[in-house]
């Protein structure tokens, strides 16, 4: 039984110099990564709204055509809950989010917005898509 006690007990003294290794790297790593200056960057899209400018009346089916170069997307006016009057709708300005078009969009990306009555261009506009890059 004498032999199994020395064996533990040197066991453990072996131990302890390593964990006390361990423990001093432990602290000297939170030391250096507290001191050290992290470079966290945000993101935040700088311009994202696209305004098409109307001020006419257009027919209930009328399109609004959102394209950058390699996507397309059409919604029709009579989704955008506006008053319907005598089978035409009056828009004055129209504003939308382009993040939340459903578009995969890149830095620098053009996206062109075009209103169309009976295949003839109401209005049209386009936004560049650019993205602020910040410090946080």
């Amino acid at each position: 039984m004498r032999k199994k006690e020395y064996f533990t007990k040197s066991l453990v003294l072996r131990l302890y110099p390593i964990f006390f290794v361990l423990v001093i790297i432990v602290i000297t790593s939170s030391f250096y990564l507290w001191t050290k200056q992290f470079d966290f960057t945000g993101y935040a899209v700088k311009d994202s709204v696209l305004t098409l400018k109307v001020n006419d009346y257009v027919d209930m089916n009328s399109i609004i055509v959102f394209k950058t170069q390699s996507q397309k997307i059409q919604k029709k006016v009579s989704e955008l809950n506006s008053k319907l009057v005598n089978g035409v709708y009056f828009i004055g300005t129209l504003s939308f989010n382009v993040d939340g078009l459903g578009l995969n969009l890149k830095e620098g990306e053009i996206i062109t917005a075009s209103l169309t009555d009976n295949e003839k261009i109401i209005a049209i506009t386009e936004l560049n898509y650019t993205i602020d890059k910040h410090k946080l």
